[in-house]
């Protein structure tokens, strides 16, 4: 099983004592320098995929970065990525868009 979480407007220090704090986790890249991030992790047995983007009005952003989760996810579950048939990433895509701007 898998859950999204959504870290969109977080200060980068911030999401990095979250990470520490309930994954004991440090990211190997320095999120100083990056608009975003998707990170996955495992947590009592279950896949945590985490969304962080600096700035809330960051579209661009947020969309790459919902593309990168998703893709996690359908890899997880052994899809293979189709250029002919994209229609599953594009629906999970919309979908986690669309929490993201409901949050």
């Amino acid at each position: 099983r898998q859950n999204f979480y959504l870290f969109i407007g977080w200060k980068h220090e911030d999401f990095q004592a979250y990470l520490l704090k309930n994954y004991l986790y440090t990211p190997s890249l320095n999120l100083e320098f990056l608009a975003g991030t998707t990170i996955n992790l495992r947590n009592k047995g279950r896949e945590h995929i985490l969304v962080w983007v600096r700035k809330k009005n960051d579209h661009p952003t947020i969309a790459h970065e919902c593309v990168h989760a998703v893709n996690r996810c359908l890899d997880a579950r052994g899809w293979m990525s189709d250029l002919v048939n994209d229609e599953p990433q594009a629906y999970l895509v919309s979908a986690l868009v669309d929490k993201v701007y409901a949050t």
